[in-house]
């Protein structure tokens, strides 16, 4: 979803855009620092939560990743071809 959306947005700078890029950044961050929380109601299990959670985790820093990707690509990122 979160690729869909910044998709949607386009590469030019407008507050819209920018504002969606800002609020995809920050979703994967929130979702990885609440990583115990999130998997809080399942520690009474006895199955492992070590795979799960790295993949949760890896999930987050690829979208975390396409928010990068996105920022470079409207120009707020600045690059070496930049300077």
């Amino acid at each position: 979803m979160t690729g869909f959306m910044l998709w949607l947005t386009g590469n030019s700078l407008q507050l819209f855009s920018i504002i969606m890029l800002l609020m995809s950044m920050r979703t994967p961050i929130v979702a990885i620092m609440g990583t115990q929380k999130t998997f809080s109601r399942y520690e009474e299990s006895d199955i492992s939560l070590l795979v799960p959670k790295v993949v949760y985790i890896a999930l987050n820093l690829a979208a975390f990743g396409m928010c990068l990707y996105k920022a470079q690509a409207m120009g707020l990122i600045p690059t070496l071809m930049d300077l």
